[in-house]
C-alpha cells in the first residue's frame, strides 16, 4: 500500500514539470514512467488485497479482468514513455487514453459470475 501511495505521490510533480515545459519529451517519457510504476505497485495491491482466495466478495472474472486491464495499461504507458522521446504530444494523448480506461472501474453486476 505504502509503494502504491508513493509512486501515486509523484504524478503531481510530473504534471507540473509537463505544464511548465509545454509537453517536452522528458517529462512526458517520465510521467508515462510514473504511470508504469503506479500499474505495478496496483497490480502488487490487487494480488495482495484482492487475488487472495480467502477474499469472495470478488469474483473471478473481475480479477481476471482488472488484472488484464492492468497489465495492459502497463505496456501502453511503457510504449508511451518511448514513444515521447520522439512524439511527445501523441505519447500524452496515448497516456490520456489509457488513463480513460479507468474512468469505468468495475464490471457491470450482469457480467458478475463466480
Amino acid at each position: 500500500n505504502f509503494a502504491h501511495l508513493f509512486s501515486v505521490s509523484l504524478i503531481p510533480f510530473t504534471t507540473e514539470w509537463i505544464a511548465d515545459t509545454r509537453l517536452a519529451a522528458a517529462p512526458v517519457a517520465l510521467y508515462a514512467a510514473v504511470f508504469v510504476l503506479v500499474n505495478i505497485t496496483y497490480v502488487a495491491l490487487c494480488w495482495e488485497a484482492v487475488d487472495r482466495p480467502s477474499h469472495e466478495g470478488v469474483s473471478r472474472r473481475m480479477r481476471r479482468l482488472l488484472r488484464m486491464r492492468s497489465f495492459v495499461t502497463i505496456g501502453v504507458f511503457l510504449a508511451a514513455a518511448v514513444i515521447a522521446l520522439w512524439w511527445p504530444v501523441v505519447a500524452m494523448a496515448l497516456i490520456c487514453l489509457c488513463l480513460g480506461g479507468y474512468l469505468r472501474p468495475d464490471v457491470p453486476a450482469g457480467d458478475r459470475d463466480d
